[in-house]
């Protein structure tokens, strides 16, 4: 027994629909799958970004520390100088007060 070739109605009703189908919901699952990896690689980037924006956080702390320390140090040095030179001007004075002209 042979089997009669199918009818161009079968192929239009049937087969080209199924196809299509199968199409249009293989490249949604594909779709679906990538925008479940993107959200994955978001998450996982955004919390790299996280770590390293703490991280860097800390170091900007500690040389904000050390700046701030330096500079407290160079200001105690500029008022030792200031009291030195202050020292020197008043002892001028008294010594240009005190000359006889």
């Amino acid at each position: 027994m042979v089997l009669p070739p199918p009818s161009p109605s079968l192929l239009t009703d049937w087969i080209q629909p199924g196809a299509l189908f199968t199409v249009v919901f293989g490249l949604a699952a594909f779709f679906w799958k990538e925008m479940k990896d993107l959200r994955a690689e978001m998450k996982d980037l955004r919390a790299e970004q996280k770590a390293d924006l703490k991280d860097l956080k800390l170091e900007l702390k500690a040389e904000f520390k050390a700046d701030v320390a330096q500079l407290r140090a160079d200001n105690a040095e500029l008022r030792a100088d200031n009291r030195v030179l202050s020292d020197k001007l008043d002892r001028l004075l008294e010594n240009s007060l005190t000359a006889k002209p």
